[in-house]
């Protein structure tokens, strides 16, 4: 059993439900409000809310305690912890680490990069991004079908993002799949990039307008004077 006495050579085993697992990478296990993560190069597949025991060399990085080298077995089946949600996006819970949480806001921005997507989302007056690996087709167009504005609930494990220094100073939502991204609401319509496109369509049929109009009464004017010669 795990002790702030343990050796780092030695290995310490403990359980807890799947959360997150890359295979031949890493998964995160939580047990109530605490969680582990375990880098491991097995492969067996996993999924969430499987029951687990995980051996391993204890270890850590930054803030974060974790087990190298680790090896994994299924005890059993189950179903994923519920997500804690977050309300205030203020400040960065280092608590939360390894968590499995959910999070609502407004969809800002998306990018891609290296086969993951990145959504940037506005909760009140903080932002904070989601990830998702969108080598999967499906996931990839679903994720950019999103529109900018859309209001969105995004369930994934909490990772915090530090700086140079080693403080921490934004969070992560790591999503596990396409299911972990709801749509609340279609942004409105009416946005700035449309109410610019309208104003310049009635601008341009206002000149058109006007350029008619002189037009008509100059050729008018002509046909009088000729009427009059």
């Amino acid at each position: 059993r795990f002790n702030l006495q343990n050796a780092l050579n030695q290995r310490v085993r403990t359980t807890g439900t799947v959360v997150l697992h890359a295979p031949g990478r890493y998964l995160y296990l939580q047990n109530g409000a605490d969680s582990v993560f375990a880098l491991s190069q097995q492969s067996d597949p996993l999924e969430s809310g499987d029951e687990v025991e995980v051996v391993g060399f204890p270890g850590v990085q930054g803030r974060r305690f974790l087990l190298r080298e680790a090896a994994y077995r299924r005890i059993s089946t189950g179903e994923e912890p519920a997500p804690a949600r977050l309300s205030s996006m203020q400040s960065v819970n280092v608590d939360m680490e390894g968590v499995l949480a959910t999070a609502e806001g407004t969809l800002l921005n998306m990018a891609e990069k290296e086969g993951e997507s990145r959504l940037l989302i506005r909760s009140g007056d903080s932002t904070f991004e989601a990830s998702l690996d969108s080598t999967a087709d499906d996931s990839r167009k679903q994720i950019q079908a999103l529109e900018p504005g859309s209001r969105l609930a995004v369930t994934g494990v909490y990772e915090m993002q530090s700086d140079e220094y080693g403080k921490p100073r934004s969070f992560l939502l790591h999503l596990r799949s396409k299911n972990d991204i709801r749509l609340l609401q279609l942004p409105p319509w009416w946005t700035l990039a449309r109410l610019l496109w309208v104003l310049l369509g009635v601008l341009v049929g206002s000149i058109v307008a006007l350029t008619w109009g002189l037009l008509i009464s100059h050729k008018s004017k002509l046909l009088k004077q000729a009427q009059s010669a």
